[in-house]
């Protein structure tokens, strides 16, 4: 690419550091209409000096640094001192993480007048990219690069390796309206055996991940087994951070999941990044299932919880009542959801069971109500 108009300058706006920012900030901030079509998810790129090469529909071509506001799997934002036409063939430099500057040619869908002589540019890429390969994206932080994902367009193998009934049935009722054929392992060895048979995704459960999970997926990638891990961690704290980061997952999960940040992180990996393999659809009566499974366990649940009482367990009880929000809330059991949701609140905040005692037992009490009934 040739050398770019404006030499001297990060940008045709002439502008950088805090004016720039100020002015990012403020187009961050301004009202816009949302795009409900809209396939990917716009990520902050904020980059003062972009080069960019770009070919009127006249001939004319010209080569100039612009300032980027955002970035997509499917495209950009960047910022330019005069108006440029839509059909504009262009193409970008882009600082690729591993590989360096990388040349993403695209073509000009939009111009839009600003304020004063900034005109914001958007471009379409030809291919779509891989946005990680540009971004050092938190693997925490549930940043995918699709908008929504349909169930029915989520197809292929994932293994589910989770060891607690509570959440297996939780995640499996998340996924029933799905195209994947999910098959369960309850410990590590199991789910070893079971991903040697193959799989497009291996989804792993809190308990696991945190206890035996680095050695599981170390041995599942060395054996060539899965590529892609999905790790789930039971809350988003520094500690819980360490004890998984271990892993090595491709993303991370964070306690409470819900339906539609689950259907997003598959889709990133069985649709986002290229097509999958067809599976049969789950059994219809999958959700009527869940629910009958769940109100005949919720004697067990109560059990669980009066033995945490019993030996003062505080972070087991804890952990117990997270996941009775989340199915009890899934399947209908709304009451039973929020009092779950209270007594893990007066457990947080509590040093041990009996200060959040009162709750707890209405949990107990309710669980028993729902098994009568």
């Amino acid at each position: 690419m040739a050398e770019p108009a404006g030499k001297g300058r990060s940008n045709t706006l002439g502008l950088s550091g805090k004016a720039l920012e100020r002015l990012l900030g403020d187009l961050d901030g301004g009202c816009e209409a949302s795009d409900t079509g809209r396939q990917f998810v716009r990520w902050s790129f904020r980059n003062e000096t972009i080069h960019a090469k770009f070919r009127q529909p006249g001939g004319a071509e010209m080569v100039v640094r612009v300032a980027c506001r955002n970035i997509s799997k499917g495209g950009m934002a960047v910022l330019h001192s005069a108006y440029l036409h839509p059909g504009s063939a262009c193409a970008v430099v882009l600082p690729h993480l591993i590989d360096g500057p990388t040349v993403v040619s695209g073509v000009v869908v939009r111009c839009q007048h600003r304020r004063g002589v900034v005109h914001e540019i958007g471009i379409k890429f030809n291919r779509p990219i891989e946005v990680r390969d540009f971004i050092s994206a938190d693997p925490f932080s549930d940043s995918f690069n699709l908008e929504r994902v349909d169930p029915q367009s989520l197809e292929g193998c994932v293994l589910l390796v989770e060891d607690s009934d509570l959440d297996a049935g939780l995640l499996m009722h998340y996924m029933r309206e799905t195209r994947l054929r999910i098959r369960r392992a309850v410990s590590a060895e199991e789910g070893l055996a079971l991903a040697s048979e193959g799989c497009d995704l291996v989804l792993l459960g809190a308990g696991l991940a945190e206890q035996e999970g680095a050695e599981l997926v170390a041995t599942l990638r060395d054996r060539e087994h899965a590529s892609t891990v999905i790790a789930i961690a039971s809350d988003g704290s520094e500690t819980t951070r360490a004890r998984v980061s271990g892993v090595q997952a491709n993303v991370y999960l964070t306690k409470p999941v819900s339906q539609e940040t689950l259907m997003r992180a598959l889709g990133e990996f069985l649709i986002a990044s290229g097509p999958a393999r067809v599976a049969p659809p789950p059994s219809p009566d999958h959700g009527a299932q869940m629910l009958r499974r769940f109100a005949s366990d919720a004697g067990k649940h109560a059990k669980r919880l009066e033995d945490c009482v019993e030996c003062d367990d505080k972070n087991e009880c804890r952990e117990i009542c997270m996941q009775l929000f989340d199915i009890a809330k899934s399947t209908g059991f709304e009451r039973l959801s929020r009092m779950a949701f209270t007594a893990a609140e007066a457990l947080t905040a509590s040093s041990s069971v009996s200060e959040a005692l009162t709750e707890v037992r209405a949990v107990i009490e309710n669980c028993r109500r729902v098994q009568a009934a």
